[in-house]
């Protein structure tokens, strides 16, 4: 319920990452509107399938919403991790800045994105990820239910 509230969000949500962000980070990156990164030895991605675990269908609906469609494989069913300049090419960041300039970055898009009218951002906003929140929302309680700890055998 959280990434969902921040995926539709109707003022912009920029994200300053100054670290791993790994699994749930990961899904919290792809929830931002402006996704800032640290040039520095982090990593993001979803390792979900290298522990074993399925990826959620929010996380699969996150990452075909913001991921670049050639990463989209690598990213979900080879829990690739990358390193910040990587993410950028993979859609889990917009930039990269030096860690000094993190905040200034994440401030001066803030302000920038503020300057839209927000009505207009909002609606834009809602009709770009309506449908992406609804089958989310819509497939949550029984995609958490097979995380109970009964497993299928394929």
């Amino acid at each position: 319920a959280v990434f969902m509230k921040l995926y539709g969000l109707r003022i912009p949500l920029v994200i300053a990452c100054s670290g791993h962000a790994i699994a749930g980070g990961a899904l919290l990156l792809l929830c931002g509107d402006a996704r800032i990164g640290v040039a520095a030895p982090i990593k993001i991605g979803l390792n979900e399938l290298s522990i074993g675990m399925p990826l959620p269908i929010l996380a699969v609906e996150l990452a075909r919403d913001r991921l670049h469609p050639s990463a989209l494989t690598a990213a979900t069913l080879g829990a690739q991790i990358y390193g910040p300049d990587d993410a950028v090419v993979a859609g889990y960041l917009d930039r990269v800045v030096a860690p000094d300039q993190l905040l200034v970055a994440a401030d001066t898009i803030a302000k920038q994105l503020s300057e839209y009218d927000q009505y207009a951002f909002a609606q834009t906003k809602i009709r770009l990820r309506g449908k992406s929140i609804a089958h989310i929302e819509t497939t949550l309680d029984a995609d958490l239910a097979e995380f109970s700890g009964v497993r299928e055998s394929v």
